[in-house]
């Protein structure tokens, strides 16, 4: 959840990815999705769903280096604000 038009995750199976510092703060939001928070400051880092119980998915906002990330796929996109417009070719 964020306070942004949209935004990115990048999914990562379990397995490959690591916290590098201490553990984020839990929360489940709904039945069968936890998400994962700073405990310092609050910034939404990941979530996980039991409909995909093999990997996480981190907020792309959150990583150092963003210029490797390109999304591939649109999810909810019907639901996206009026005023966002993609242009063709666009994730």
């Amino acid at each position: 959840m964020t306070a942004s038009p949209f935004t990115s995750f990048l999914g990562v199976p379990n397995g490959k990815w690591r916290w590098t510092r201490e553990q984020p703060k839990k929360y489940q939001s709904s039945p069968g999705v936890t998400r994962s928070f700073c405990r310092y400051c609050g910034t939404p880092m990941a979530f996980q769903t039991a409909r995909e119980p093999d990997e996480i998915h981190f907020y792309a906002a959150t990583l150092d280096d963003q210029s490797d990330y390109r999304p591939t796929e649109v999810f909810h996109g019907d639901s996206r604000v009026s005023w966002i417009r993609l242009e063709d070719g666009d994730v």
